[in-house]
């Protein structure tokens, strides 16, 4: 059985050995310190993460590790397979090396390029030719961008 006790700086967990009528023998106890604080609330970091001043527990978050555990604005997360663009959880593209985020979005940056806050296929071209002309890709081989404004070659 085990029994939580919080006090303002102290948290204290007791395992009981056993109970009889009106005693209990104990067989360990554990004292941990409170040595964070998110917003007014103080908390052991080894059991919770504080994400932009909302806590939430490392269990709930499906680990036992803060390493694991990543903030998006106020939401706790686990999932690698979730980028965090702009505040908000996306669903990653591609491989995770090549993942980036674009205008709230994650998109693989061997198939699309980002050109203010929207993404695009690349267009057919060398990497060092491709660039963006205000929110549209293309290749400098094909066009020009004249005051944003695409001009064929």
């Amino acid at each position: 059985m085990q029994i939580s006790i919080f006090f303002a700086l102290l948290i204290g967990v007791v395992t009981a050995g056993s109970l009889r009528s009106s005693s209990v023998e104990f067989s360990s106890i554990e004292i941990r310190m409170a040595t964070e604080t998110c917003g007014d609330e103080l908390y052991d970091p080894t059991e919770s993460i504080c994400c932009d001043g909302v806590l939430s527990s490392l269990s709930m978050c499906g680990s036992t590790s803060t390493s694991d555990v990543r903030c998006c604005g106020k939401r706790a997360f686990t999932d690698t397979r979730l980028a965090c663009c702009g505040g908000t959880l996306d669903l990653k593209q591609g491989d995770r090396h090549n993942n980036a985020c674009c205008g709230g979005f994650s998109f693989d940056q061997t198939t699309h390029m980002c050109c203010q806050g929207t993404f695009h296929p690349k267009p057919k071209g060398d990497e060092e030719e491709l660039a963006c002309c205000r929110t549209r890709a293309y290749s400098k081989a094909e066009f020009t961008c004249d005051d944003g404004v695409l001009v064929e070659v």
